[in-house]
């Protein structure tokens, strides 16, 4: 598993600084409502774009697109394609994020950023602590949604799209987006040495659970260059992965619902696709 392997403390209020900006974000989900009116997460085989470019993403790829023209722009994985472990409150909003070994808190006084640190070293059992701590109270079958879950964060350009700057997909989908997206990066990169601009296609598909009885949507993400074009890719590979200036993770935007939408509860795949 990956996870800011740099992260420092972002002091509160600091603003980052980053070299290309973030012009939108794409979930996963949207929110649909029942004839009581409660509002509640489903997910879409489709991608749902928010901010402020999202009116003319949807006029160039209409308004259920199912794959993505993309490349990174960042060689760091924080910065491109990071995985850390994420726990939530009753209310959705995040709690605290950990690389397994090093746990990052929402401050008390609602102050922005996470910057307490805690580890593993100073509080062993830190991580069931948590746990424990956010489903007090709850009744069973509500209280085994607020776990740890790892969480995928996926910063790209649209190759096609007018303006320059990044979109980003936050997702859960340990058996089936994580593995697929994480070790296509990973195996390309160690090949090329830098996937800055290389392009790829990202996909959303539906599947079902290994009894069929449940439905889900997971990321694809495959390579849009020909064998010739790899092998000039490697013959012109940088001497060092290109990196850039980037936000960090650890002050991310003050929002009531995860900008992904939850996705259900996670479900093998069909043997051969996980």
């Amino acid at each position: 598993m990956r996870i800011i392997s740099t992260m420092q403390p972002v002091s509160t209020g600091g603003i980052p600084q980053e070299a290309i900006p973030e012009i939108g974000r794409i979930g996963l989900g949207k929110l649909a409502q029942t004839e009581g009116g409660k509002v509640y997460p489903t997910a879409t085989d489709y991608f749902v774009p928010r901010g402020r470019a999202q009116d003319l993403f949807t006029q160039l790829y209409g308004p259920e697109p199912r794959q993505l023209p993309i490349c990174f722009y960042n060689d760091a994985e924080e910065a491109s394609c990071n995985v850390r472990l994420e726990i939530r409150d009753r209310k959705g909003d995040l709690y605290a994020f950990s690389d397994g070994q090093t746990f990052y808190f929402r401050p008390k006084d609602g102050s922005p950023g996470y910057t307490k640190l805690v580890t593993l070293q100073q509080v062993p059992d830190i991580a069931l602590g948590i746990e424990a701590h956010l489903q007090k109270g709850l009744a069973p079958d509500k209280a085994k949604y607020i776990v740890w879950k790892p969480t995928l964060s996926l910063r790209f350009m649209i190759r096609d799209f007018p303006l320059v700057g990044y979109w980003q997909i936050m997702t859960h989908g340990a058996q089936s987006t994580i593995p697929q997206v994480t070790n296509m990066v990973d195996t390309w990169k160690q090949l090329l040495g830098s996937l800055c601009m290389v392009p790829f296609v990202l996909s959303i598909k539906r599947g079902k659970s290994s009894d069929k009885a449940k439905q889900f949507t997971y990321l694809n993400l495959l390579p849009d260059f020909s064998l010739d074009h790899a092998r000039q890719f490697a013959q012109n590979r940088p001497k060092e992965p290109a990196t850039l200036p980037h936000a960090s993770l650890l002050n991310p935007p003050p929002i009531g619902q995860p900008d992904h939408v939850y996705e259900p509860t996670v479900v093998s795949l069909p043997a051969g696709n996980v």
